[in-house]
Order: structure tokens, then C-alpha cells, then sequence
């Protein structure tokens, strides 16, 4: 509707009247100027030639059209106006017939609303053409606000294509990297070292698969924001998921002098069936957090579970640290996406504060809860459960090492920190042990000098009034402690005087750790029998007798030269003699000439990318003599295995480039290959690694 105008100051309506009646035109002229308060402005046409051109030329608040015109009906008037214009304004069907039917069916058809010709008065004119022209209004907003929808629509999915790009562009340059240190760390391992070198091998390992698992979860965040996370149900030690995550902080922990344990309650089953991974992460999460916020005292992890039937565990899990506590009024932005205490903590701590977020939505998935208790100034407490079956452990693994005869010997245990030392105390306990726990030095000599004996000595290096080395120092000039085993409890790194103790326990003490040092002490000192001791897991990674069992020839494209030397190492290990190239076109030209059985080819490389090669090699070899390809990729993103195989290839491994993968894809390759060894297997009697 138009506004006002100068004359009065009435607001206008202008409205087209199409009837090749004239008595029709002339009444309902006179009835729209019976409406008060408004200035009715009139055009009229005759038939569908001038009402176009009115149409054409003018603007109208809406049409009184007569469905029967003499050059046609009224709605063919209306399509070849919206052809042309694009939109009319409203219209209102003016005829005779008073059919319901056939009027839903007009403004079905486009028109806004229909009367019957005799059947109205002025009142009901003005008031139809009002809710024509507002319903007009209404699907004209509706129509923009679809349009901007769709804008939106084809934006936010421009901006998703962006981000799985970034994605996937970011995943290779972080990847393409972390495949050489993970790769060498497994060829270290595979080596000769000493204890100490494969402790931390082992942890430079841990630590890279963690980042890799956080580099996935980054690479999943379409599977998060839709709430399709998968949960893994396989069976996992309890122990060696807490001991890898506590092991990641234990040189953060000795440089901020605080104390890092973790104790495990009886009862607890040593084998569940769940997610290592996920669990780790939440464990990584909890005590990074822990040390973050805290600058002295302890960060201490608790295990419990309780039985809930059906071979069912309700598992409980608690990070109580010393630190700087929360306040309850800031409690409720806990576990929510990028949401931190106060500004001041991101500047001060650092973080994103998705952490608590991704761990209470892992939580939640695992059919547990999440919660905190804290007191400022004093510390907080960060507990989960979460639901998991107790699967029985390898050849009798259990919660605890299976101690040998130590019921009775008698533990001497000397640590500042009370919780640690309780949980030392404890432990000895559990193994038929008696363990005096003293805080210092003096109290350790006062012992002594008050005719009490003991087997074995455990010393803290950092005590009050006296350190370890000084105790231990001490204790040598007295009879009794003069030949009595002692191991220093000490951070990473740090080494003893071989002429003083026995050896070193690195914090966070380990129960396995523990027990194994002092069982071969006692044992090499005639005080035990040889104990059969559980050892520290060691997987063979590497068996040169690998290609022997399943000679292949192996040609690897890739363009890193630190990613060809992984593998060319990790091949060499199991045995084979392997070429290389560096591009597509290199892959092509080895593969022709040298005609290898198994080609490992990275997808994303300079000139010729690996898609490209493969769909080449399979025209220009054939199938008779056709190579088993199988993609090395530092993407791993959604749909990424099934574009590979589609260009050809038979197989998909992600960088970093694990052995046990590379040696199952390898198995698998043999076993295609050459079905006639298909049972085999690996020298020695072994099975082979299943088929991806």
C-alpha cells in the first residue's frame, strides 16, 4: 500500500479493475470508493491485451481480474505477467461462478483470493483485498528469506569444502612428518638399547601416538559435530592405559616438583573391553589439567570400579590435585566448548578449553558421567565412570604382578610425600610384604639405629633435612643398612651411585617396575629364589624372517626422502630389498621396467599424484601382470580409502606408517598374490597377520 499523498493526507491504494464488463467495472469502482479513510486510485482494462500493458507499465497494491476475459481467461493473464516480470501483485479472481472447488484451485494456482460476482459489499471488498495484499507481503518475505537460506546454505557448504580441505591439507603436513619420527622410534626400538634408552623410546612413541590420536580426533570434528563418534569395544590392560598417559607428564610433573601417582583399589579387573585410545585421551586431558593448574603438592589418579552384573564394571576414575581450585560460581563453565574459568586463565595457562568438552562427550558415550569438586585455594577433584565387560587378561595377567615368597620380608620406605608413600606401603602389602613408610632421613636412621631390619630400601631423592643420596650415604656406615638393597626413587633421568644402591625407580612409581627390581635383587642376593617375573611388555615389531615367508617385490614411491628412508628402513627390517621413486612418473616408468609385485605409493605427490599413476599402471599393465598398490596417505579423512581404491588401488595405509600395519598389508598382499601359500604363514609357526 502506498503512502500518503499531498492531497489530505489519506493514504493510497491503487488497484487495477480487468472486466470487459462495464456494469461490473463501474460497481466495484463505486464500492472501493465507499471505503472510508483511504483514497482509492482506479486503473481499468477490458481484456488480457490492456491489462498487460497496465500491468507492464504500473505498480499496483493488487488486480481485480475477471476469470473470463474476451482474449482468454484470467490465470493464463497472470503466468504470462510473472513470465515477463517476474511476480504481479496480488490478484483477486472476480466471477461469477460460486464454486469452492474451483476457487482453492485458482489460488492454488497463484491467485491470492477469490469473489463472486453480486455477493459482496464494500466492507468485504476492502477487507479481501487487504488480506490479499498482506498474504502477498507474507509469501514475498517468505520467498527472500528462502532465497537467503539458500545463500546461507550454499555458503556454510562452501566453508564446510574449505574446512575439510584444511582439514586434510593440514593432516598431510602434520602427518608427513610424524611418520618419520614414529617410524624411526619403531626402528630404534627394534635395536639394541638399554633399559633407560627403550624407556624413553618408548615414551617419544606414546607420546607421537597420542598426538596422532588427537590429530584424528581433530580430522573426525564432522563425526563430533553430528554426534556420530564411534566408541571401540576391544580389550585393553587398565594398567598400561594409565601408565602411558601418566608416563607423558612424568618430566612436566619432576620440573615442577610436583608428585604425579596413581593407585589402583582392589577388585578393579586388570582387562577390560573399550576404548584405549579414547581412554587415554581422557586420562591426558584430566592430569594435563591437573599439572597445569597446580604448582605444588601432588596429582594423584585413583581407580575403583564396582561390579554391576553380566560381567559388567562400572569403573571410577579420580584426578585429585593440589592446585588453585575453582570457584563455585565459575563450576558451570566447566565442560563446555571453548570456555575457560576466566579470560585471565587462557592468557595466563594456556588451552582452548575443548579438552573437559571432548572428554564429558567421550564420558558420555562410554555410558558414564562426569564431574568436579573443587575448593579454591585447596584444589580439585575431576571423577568420571564409565560402563565397560572385564575380558580376562593374556596368560593370566592380573591387576597386581604375581608376586613370588614375599610374604614377611620387610619393606623400608622413605618418602616426603604422604600419599606416595601410602601407596608404596600399600602396594608391599598386597605382596605379603610388612613396609615401614618414615618422611625423612632421620626418622629412616632412627629405625635403624632401634635394632629394626630389613630387606630392601626404598629411598626418595628429594627429602627434607637430608636427600636420598645422603641417607643413603649414612645408612652404609651403619651395620644394619651397611649391605642392604636400596633403590632410589627419583625423576626422569636421573641416575645413583652404583656402589650405593641397587638400582633406580623412576617416578611414577609402577607396580610391575617395582616389583621386578626388587624380586631379581633379592633373588641375585640369595634372599629369594630366581623369581619367574612378569617382564615388561615387549612386542616384536621386526622379524627379518618376514620376507623369506612372503617374498614380494617392493618398489615405494614417494616424494619425501625422510618418508622413503622410513620405509626403505622398516622393509629392510623385515627383510626385503626394496627400490624407490619420487613421483607418479618415476612409479610408472620403475614399474614397467622392474615390474614389481607390490608398490607402496604415497597419493599425494609432485607432477603425477599417486590416483593418477595407479589408473596409468592398471591401463598400461594389464591385469595379467598387474601390481598390488597399495596408497600411503597423510590425509586420512572421511571417503579417502574408498577414492583410492576407486583409482585402482587394493589397499590403504595411513601415515605415520606403523610395522604391525605395514606388516599386515604386506601379509595380505602375499596372500592375494600367491593364494597356493595362503597357509603358510611367517617362519617359525606363526599365523599370519589377518587382512585388513
Amino acid at each position: 500500500m502506498h503512502g500518503d499523498i499531498a492531497g489530505g493526507g489519506l493514504p493510497v491504494l491503487r488497484v487495477l479493475v480487468i472486466d470487459d464488463d462495464e456494469v461490473d467495472r463501474l460497481r466495484l469502482a463505486r464500492l472501493l470508493r465507499q471505503v472510508p479513510g483511504w483514497r482509492i486510485v482506479i486503473d481499468e482494462a477490458v481484456d488480457k491485451a490492456t491489462g498487460r500493458a497496465a500491468l507492464q507499465a504500473g505498480s499496483y497494491d493488487s488486480v481485480l481480474l475477471d476469470f473470463r476475459l474476451p482474449d482468454g481467461d484470467g490465470m493464463e493473464l497472470l503466468k504470462e505477467v510473472e513470465a515477463t516480470k517476474g511476480e504481479c501483485p496480488p490478484i483477486i479472481l472476480n466471477t461469477v461462478l460460486d464454486d469452492p472447488a474451483m476457487g482453492e484451485a485458482l489460488v492454488a494456482q497463484g491467485a491470492q483470493d477469490y469473489l463472486v460476482k453480486g455477493r459482496f459489499d464494500s466492507a468485504l471488498l476492502f477487507r479481501t483485498i487487504r488480506h490479499a495484499i498482506q498474504r502477498h507481503a507474507l509469501v514475498r518475505e517468505r520467498v527472500v528469506l528462502l532465497a537467503e537460506l539458500e545463500a546461507a546454505k550454499s555458503l556454510a557448504e562452501k566453508a564446510n569444502a574449505a574446512k575439510s580441505l584444511f582439514l586434510a591439507t593440514m593432516s598431510h603436513e602434520i602427518r608427513t612428518p610424524m611418520n618419520g619420527v614414529i617410524g624411526m622410534t619403531e626402528i630404534l626400538l627394534s635395536s639394541t638399547l638399554t633399559a633407560e634408552q627403550a624407556h624413553w623410546a618408548r615414551t617419544i612413541q606414546t607420546s607421537g601416538e597420542a598426538l596422532l590420536a588427537v590429530i584424528n580426533d581433530v580430522l573426525d570434528y564432522s563425526k563430533i559435530e553430528g554426534g556420530s563418534i564411534e566408541i571401540e569395544a576391544a580389550p585393553f590392560e587398565l594398567r598400561r592405559c594409565v601408565e602411558e598417559a601418566l608416563d607423558l607428564f612424568a618430566i612436566k610433573a619432576h620440573e615442577k616438583h610436583l608428585e604425579l601417582a596413581y593407585e589402583i583399589e582392589a577388585g578393579v579387573p586388570a582387562c577390560l573391553i573399550g576404548d584405549f585410545v579414547r581412554l587415554r585421551q581422557i586420562l591426558v586431558n584430566l592430569v594435563g589439567n591437573a599439572l597445569k593448574f597446580t604448582e605444588r603438592g601432588e596429582v594423584i589418579v585413583t581407580l575403583g570400579s564396582r561390579e554391576v552384573g553380566a560381567g559388567r564394571h562400572e569403573v571410577r576414575i579420580a584426578v585429585k590435585d593440589t592446585g588453585i581450585g575453582i570457584p563455585p560460581d565459575r563450576l558451570d563453565r566447566l565442560f563446555k566448548v571453548f570456555s575457560q574459568v576466566d579470560a585471565s586463565t587462557n592468557r595466563k595457562f594456556g588451552g582452548t578449553g575443548l579438552g573437559l568438552a571432548i572428554t564429558k562427550r567421550f564420558v558420555e558415550l562410554m555410558g558414564g558421567r562426569v564431574w568436579v569438586e573443587s575448593t579454591l585455594g585447596q584444589g580439585s577433584v575431576f571423577a568420571l565412570t564409565f560402563m565397560a565387560e572385564v575380558r580376562p587378561g593374556p596368560a593370566g595377567a592380573q591387576a597386581q604382578p604375581n608376586p613370588i615368597d614375599l610374604f614377611g620380608r620387610q619393606f623400608l620406605v622413605v618418602v616426603h610425600n604422604e600419599t606416595v608413600r601410602r601407596i608404596i606401603v600399600d602396594q608391599a602389602a598386597a605382596w605379603g610384604a610388612r613396609a615401614r613408610g618414615v618422611a625423612s632421613g632421620p626418622e629412616a636412621l632412627g629405625l635403624l639405629d632401634a635394632g629394626e631390619a630389613f630387606h630392601v630400601g626404598i629411598l626418595e631423592r628429594h627429602l627434607p633435612d637430608m636427600d636420598g643420596l645422603q641417607l643413603a650415604a649414612a645408612m652404609r656406615h651403619r651395620r644394619a643398612g651397611a649391605k642392604l638393597p636400596l633403590f632410589l626413587l627419583a625423576g626422569p633421568g636421573e641416575t645413583a651411585d652404583p656402589a650405593l644402591f641397587s638400582g633406580v625407580l623412576s617416578k611414577p612409581v609402577k607396580p610391575e617396575q617395582l616389583f621386578n627390581r626388587v624380586a631379581h635383587t633379592l633373588a641375585r642376593l640369595g634372599e629369594l629364589p630366581a623369581p619367574d617375573v612378569v617382564a615388561e611388555p615387549v612386542r616384536p615389531v621386526f622379524d627379518a624372517r618376514f620376507a623369506h615367508a612372503h617374498p614380494l617385490q617392493i618398489l615405494v614411491a614417494d616424494d619425501s626422502v625422510v618418508n622413503q628412508g622410513v620405509a626403505r628402513l622398516q622393509l629392510g627390517k623385515l627383510g626385503y630389498a626394496v627400490t624407490t621413486a619420487l613421483d607418479g612418473f618415476e612409479a610408472i616408468d620403475a614399474c614397467l621396467a622392474r615390474r614389481p609385485e607390490v608398490i607402496l605409493m604415497d597419493v599425494q605427490m609432485p607432477g603425477l599424484d599417486g590416483l593418477e599413476a595407479s589408473r596409468r599402471i592398471r591401463t598400461r599393465v594389464g591385469t595379467a601382470r598387474s601390481p598390488w598398490i597399495i596408497a600411503l596417505t597423510a590425509e586420512a579423512m572421511a571417503g579417502d580409502r574408498e577414492k583410492v581404491l576407486a583409482a585402482g588401488m587394493n589397499d590403504y595405509l595411513t601415515k605415520p606408517l606403523r610395522a604391525h600395519e605395514l606388516v599386515a598389508a604386506l601379509a595380505c598382499a602375499h596372500a592375494a598374490l600367491h593364494p597356493e601359500t595362503l597357509a603358510a604363514g611367517m617362519a617359525g609357526g606363526e599365523p599370519l597377520p589377518p587382512c585388513p
